[in-house]
């Protein structure tokens, strides 16, 4: 029994000295609690006990104690995260959440650098306010270049304590940890424990290959998961029934068992790293704290001016976050009607990024440029120097959503307000007729204008009484109206020649309001309406000047005609038609409409998602058409031309099949020159649709050297609940320098379908008659080659693709570039690990080049350059022939370590340069020291074992005298 437990105390010492022996000079870890020192001198006193039964079972009491001595951990430290730290699940191609229920990513959910695939979303779910990321976004883009610096940080830390490639029940504390495959087995534990009161103590896992957590095994223990970092050199399976720490994988991680409390970050150096849950009503996430949202401020300086003075504007931007928040987009203070920038603007900013302010002398808006920065939990601002020339209250708004930046939009509304005070300005008048020529018997409106420029309001002390020139009186239908404050009324009586604004009303500060009523003449002629200066008298005085309008009267009068039609007439349901409204004035005169025109749709028939409304009447005609309404309307006052037309067009849609009848009946056009004698009318048919075929295409690769060969997929896809059947031939040209490759290996999805496509020939074809499944798709498959580089972009056209279901409205269209320059790539293996005295060397295959000429430099780094930064211990330059393996000149070390192998092409004319870099994998060899031979060497101590047993002995030989004494 006790030769079996000297075999295995020895051999762990062993192992200790050769890969932990400059343990003594690392911070010793939690292996030195007293729990643990205590256990080892019970064990100490124990042995000593034995000592007294002869000098071998001393020796072996010391080989015993020696071995079982706790081991010191090196410590590990955290990577900085970046951006990726508010994702729980980062992949740089796809993320694929779970098809059943109850997955959540508590953190970001993304992928960058590519055009992200992200499916499963619901039913997977990622509570805000985390952000589920479906495009490409520049906050994926950081992540994912944070994640893999993270890895590369992870990496430069070494090995740590070799775990082995099994993790079944091992119970460890914080420290720096390397394995190779690492594997937890089913049903097993991996504890880790942190004894640190706050529980900050880091774990770090240098996985050399893949990462396997079986089903039924469990990662837990008392360290806080957000303080456990696994690097995984390949893939990470996830099966168990729980998992924490935060998984960088340089390919791929699936998670397939219970919660994950941590994060997966995947692909942090290959370009197909893809993050798969393929299970539901697991968790993932728990270390993503939200992105803080930007706020705004501001504040006029001073807040109250004189009419001309200058306050300076100052718009704060704050950022709560702990990143840096960059404008996304310019952000622009529209100042208030009657505010503008200063005739010295002084605008300046301390935002960060080199954010410019532009702010012109006398404009409305001031604009700090996209790409500006806000510092980390700090703010930032932007000065303006504004003036007002009157007097009032003028309220300056930066609405919700104003700022937007890669933190997020600001959520409220940032609002100021400048008080700009003048001497009391007396009111002014106006007035028009609209429109000002009209018809015998048409109808025009005149409008009174009252102006205060005042900052206070003014009260009509009297009446105002404007008085028709004779031969002008209030039409029939007077449609009388005020905007003028203070309960104030208009009498307008039809067939009277005066309207009159009540005492009491009142006029806005620093504003106007109107009295409109319509008027109309018998006969032709001129007729001069003026209200003399006092006629407007207030409680901010009376009006200096005349207000001066002219009504023209011509007669006779043809009336307007009303048209109408859609097109196209017959639509699919849910399709879109244009219905067109053409106002014709056959007379000589401009007619003016003196209402809107409104065209009510039939029932079922309602304005278009994108309602384009238009109109090409003049006066300033305007389209009242909003998207599902049904209605369509264009504006009184708008005109038709004389002795001409014009249109209101907009879309229209309807749901269901049917046929529409719209009418817009007699009399609904009422214009200065009469009214529509009679209805228009149109029908709109709408049947149930056909849903066309789509195109899309890919080259697989992307990139190929020229005379390398790319597979070209054309998919074509059926949204209809129809099989589509093919019409004529799809024929795709292939550009100019790519032709079919001698291996064509054509094929095809598609029903009853045959490809051509003939070696070198620069077409291929899918037959007529082929067909596509309904709701489903098909390929067409074909190789392709190019001998010269070139970026060739392939197209189907719009139409390429004809069915019996219709053609394929949007063009497809593909890329396959052919570098000019072949781009190589560089496999290394270095040699076996040796002992001290034998040598090492390193092979490097080469392919992909064309010819390739030149020179493979092997560099060669000592056991204390972690990192090669340092100058290479050895150099062997071997010169390159053509693809192929070659071979570094053998090194022979005198020190024992892990030393670093660097291969390095430097390219030639025809072919990019590569190179692997430090620490790639295969390229580290352990040269350790030679044991001596249990037949021919004698096991040697080291210092403190040397002691130790010079003092056991002092005992034993102290023991033997006192029992001579005795």
């Amino acid at each position: 029994m006790y030769a079996h437990g000297y075999d295995f105390k020895l051999h762990n010492w062993s192992n200790r000295l050769l890969h932990g022996g400059n343990a003594m000079n690392d911070q010793i870890y939690t292996s030195t609690k007293p729990e643990h020192v205590e256990s080892h001198i019970a064990e100490a006193n124990s042995w000593f006990r034995r000592c007294n039964r002869g000098l071998l079972t001393c020796v072996g009491f010391i080989v015993f104690f020696l071995a079982s001595a706790p081991a010191l951990a090196v410590v590990a430290v955290a990577p900085t995260l970046g951006a990726a730290e508010q994702f729980g699940a980062l992949g740089n191609s796809e993320v694929t959440g779970s098809t059943l229920p109850g997955t959540v990513v508590n953190g970001n959910v993304g992928s960058a650098p590519t055009v992200p695939t992200i499916t499963n979303f619901p039913p997977s779910t990622v509570p805000a306010p985390f952000v589920l990321y479906t495009a490409a976004d520049p906050v994926t883009a950081q992540a994912h270049t944070d994640a893999a610096t993270a890895y590369g940080f992870l990496a430069g830390q070494g090995l740590g304590t070799p775990l082995g490639n099994t993790l079944d029940n091992l119970t460890l504390t914080p420290g720096l940890y390397s394995s190779g495959a690492a594997d937890l087995g089913a049903s097993t534990t991996l504890t880790l424990n942190d004894p640190s009161p706050g529980k900050t103590g880091i774990f770090v896992f240098n996985v050399a290959s893949s990462l396997i957590m079986n089903v039924g095994s469990v990662v837990t223990g008392t360290a806080n998961p957000c303080n456990v970092y696994w690097r995984v050199g390949s893939f990470a399976t996830l099966n168990g029934n729980s998992f924490m720490g935060t998984v960088i994988a340089d390919t791929s991680i699936t998670v397939g068992g219970g919660n994950v409390s941590g994060r997966v970050l995947a692909g942090a150096v290959t370009a197909t790293g893809i993050v798969t849950m393929s299970t539901g009503g697991n968790t993932i996430g728990g270390c993503s704290a939200p992105v803080l949202p930007p706020t705004l401020g501001k504040a006029f300086s001073p807040a109250t001016i004189n009419a001309g003075g200058v306050s300076t504007l100052t718009i704060t931007l704050s950022n709560p976050d702990a990143a840096i928040a960059t404008l996304s987009a310019a952000l622009t203070d529209t100042l208030p009607s009657g505010v503008v920038i200063a005739p010295a603007p002084a605008a300046a900013t301390t935002c960060g990024g080199g954010g410019a302010v532009t702010a012109i002398a006398g404009a409305g808006t001031v604009a700090l440029s996209s790409g500006s920065t806000i510092p980390a939990a700090g703010s930032c601002t932007v000065t303006v120097n504004v003036t007002a020339a009157t007097g009032g209250s003028y309220i300056n708004t930066l609405p919700a959503g104003a700022l937007a930046t890669s933190n997020g939009n600001n959520a409220a509304a940032a609002i100021a307000t400048l008080t700009v005070v003048s001497p009391v300005l007396p009111p002014t008048l106006g007035k028009t007729f609209s429109p000002a020529t009209i018809n015998a018997g048409g109808v025009s409106t005149l409008t009174i204008t009252l102006s205060n420029p005042d900052a206070a309001i003014a009260t009509l002390s009297a009446a105002l009484t404007d008085t028709l020139p004779s031969g002008v009186v209030i039409a029939p239908a007077p449609a009388a109206a005020t905007t003028c404050g203070g309960g104030g009324a208009v009498t307008a009586i039809a067939g009277a020649g005066t309207v009159a604004l009540s005492s009491g009303s009142t006029i806005p500060a620093a504003g106007s309001c109107t009295v409109t009523v319509n008027v109309t003449a018998a006969t032709g002629g001129s007729y001069i309406n003026t209200l003399p200066a006092g006629a407007l008298a207030t409680s901010n005085g009376n009006n200096a000047a005349a207000a001066i309008a002219t009504l023209t009267v011509v007669s006779p009068v043809l009336p307007p005609t009303l048209g109408k039609t859609f097109s196209p007439a017959t639509i699919n349901a849910g399709g879109v038609s244009t219905l067109t409204i053409t106002l014709s004035n056959p007379d000589a005169a401009i007619a003016t409409l003196s209402a809107a025109l409104t065209d009510t749709l039939p029932s079922g028939v309602v304005i278009a998602p994108a309602p384009a409304a238009a109109t090409t009447c003049g006066g300033g005609g305007a389209v009242t058409a909003i998207a599902g309404a049904g209605t369509v309307a264009l504006s009184s006052g708008s005109t038709i031309p004389a002795a001409g037309s014009c249109t209101v067009t907009v879309n229209v849609t309807a749901a269901t099949g049917g046929s529409y009848i719209n009418t817009l009946p007699a009399g609904a056009l009422a214009t200065s020159n009469g009214n529509n004698a009679a209805a228009a009318i149109a029908t709109l048919t709408v049947v149930s649709p056909v849903l066309p075929p789509t195109l899309g295409k890919a080259f697989s690769p992307a990139t190929i050297n020229a005379g390398g060969v790319s597979t070209l997929t054309i998919t074509l896809s059926n949204p209809d609940a129809a099989i589509a059947t093919l019409s004529a031939a799809l024929t795709d040209t292939l550009p100019s320098g790519v032709v079919i490759a001698p291996a064509p290996a054509a094929a095809t999805t598609c029903g009853g379908g045959a490809v051509t496509a003939i070696a070198g020939a620069g077409t291929v074809a899918l037959s007529s008659g082929s067909t596509i499944p309904a709701a489903g798709s098909c390929t067409v498959t074909v190789n392709v080659t190019a001998a010269t580089g070139g970026s060739y972009i392939n197209t189907l056209p719009a139409g390429a693709l004809a069915t019996s279901n219709g053609n394929n409205a949007a063009a497809a269209i593909a890329t396959l570039t052919v570098p000019a320059i072949a781009i190589t790539t560089l496999t290394t293996q270095a040699s076996s690990g040796v002992t001290l005295g034998g040598a090492i060397s390193d092979i490097a295959t080469l392919s992909g080049g064309i010819a390739p000429t030149g020179t493979i430099t092997f560099n060669l780094y000592g056991p204390n350059d972690t990192l090669c930064a340092g100058a290479a211990i050895f150099t062997s330059p071997v010169a390159v022939s053509g693809n192929g393996n070659y071979s570094s000149a053998p090194f022979t070390p005198v020190a024992i370590g892990t030393y670093r192998w660097v291969a390095n092409y430097g390219g030639d004319s025809n072919n990019l340069p590569t190179a692997n870099g430090c620490n790639a994998l295969n390229e580290s060899v352990n040269v350790t020291a030679v044991l001596p031979s249990a037949a021919t060497g004698i096991p040697t101590l080291s210092e403190w074992a040397m002691i130790m047993l010079a003092m056991l002995l002092a005992i034993v030989g102290f023991a033997a005298m006192r029992r001579q004494a005795r």
